[in-house]
């Protein structure tokens, strides 16, 4: 149950990062969130 809740809250918040990512205009913005999300995306999927 409890890992249920960190893996929507994990997918959560990369699907914000994502959203405001695609938002942003600068481009070393969108970098810096991508390497935001790379982790986030491997925990929900439970990739060490």
């Amino acid at each position: 149950m409890i890992m249920l809740i960190y893996r929507g809250i994990a997918l959560f918040i990369s699907l914000v990062v994502v959203h405001c990512m695609f938002q942003e205009e600068e481009f070393w913005k969108q970098a810096s969130a991508t390497m935001v999300i790379i982790p986030l995306v491997m925990r929900v999927l439970l990739i060490k």
